[in-house]
């Protein structure tokens, strides 16, 4: 679910999942597309179009060992980086960013078994973060008990009842990314950001390319961000213009994603395992 102000619009994609269309969208998007969000170097292909025929035939199946959780996630990312793609081409808005980037958005709710059953959330946050690639400032949230269906349905008949559901925890809120647009060597700086919440010091960060930073933010608590990007990069007030926005808190806090938009995983094997476990525990950490 995309949320900005405007009319609602509905995109239903088939064969784009981590069950039965598990091996359609593995022949759609490419090995490739999946071999970069997997750390295991040895008979990835292989391993993947096998993980990928036993899924479709036993969608029911959960991930039993890490390499698998690996390669669940991986799906995930390239079933909603194909269904952006779907939606991107239907936008009818003019477009502010080049294709495949999302336009601006106030809010992403990420959905479906495997991202709410998950034992990790920063697992499933960074799932949802290279899958969609939002850009410039919005929100996160997971809807882990997938209510959002009833919700949007009981909210024609009783939309305080809804309301009620949200403010007690019927979504996991995320907290608030910023993640400018834009390409850099890696170590180049793409934006100094200054956090500012009422009655604590303020929190200074230089973000360089290739980083993501996670700054702590309860959820329930509001500050005040201050954001100024690097020449080149755009965090949706222009080219290195800056911004002040309000960014909300959550299990995550205030995510900070210096990895450029488009996003760009390095292609050599250890490079790429590396940097994959870089940005894991960037969100993992405390």
């Amino acid at each position: 679910v995309l949320a900005r102000t405007g009319p609602a619009r509905v995109l239903v994609e088939r064969d784009c999942g981590v069950g039965q269309g598990a091996d359609p969208l593995l022949m759609r998007m490419g090995t490739p597309a999946f071999r970069r969000w997997v750390s295991v170097a040895d008979d990835v292909d292989e391993s993947l179009g096998a993980w990928a025929l036993n899924r479709q035939a036993r969608p029911w199946l959960r991930a039993a060992s890490a390499p698998e959780r690996e390669m669940e996630l991986a799906f995930v990312r390239e079933a909603l980086s194909a269904a952006l793609r779907s939606a991107v081409g239907a936008w009818p808005e003019k477009r502010e960013y080049p294709e495949p980037l999302l336009p601006r958005v106030d809010m992403v709710v990420g959905s479906g078994a495997v991202l709410g059953r998950s034992h990790s959330v920063p697992q499933a946050a960074l799932a949802l973060i290279d899958g969609l690639q939002p850009v410039g400032v919005c929100r996160l949230a997971l809807d882990r008990d997938n209510l959002g269906t009833s919700l949007g349905a009981l909210a024609q008949l009783n939309p305080t009842a809804v309301l009620s559901v949200l403010e007690r925890d019927g979504m996991l809120v995320l907290g608030t990314l910023v993640a400018p647009v834009g390409q850099a060597r890696h170590g180049r700086e793409v934006a100094r950001v200054s956090l500012r919440v009422a009655g604590d010091e303020p929190v200074e960060v230089r973000l360089e390319a290739g980083q993501l930073v996670r700054l702590p933010l309860p959820a329930g608590v509001t500050g005040q961000a201050v954001v100024q990007p690097a020449r080149g990069y755009d965090v949706g007030a222009g080219a290195g213009q800056g911004l002040e926005v309000e960014v909300e808190g959550g299990a995550l806090g205030l995510i900070l994603d210096g990895r450029g938009r488009p996003l760009e995983v390095p292609s050599g094997p250890t490079e790429r395992v590396a940097a994959l476990g870089r940005w894991l525990a960037a969100l993992e950490a405390k």
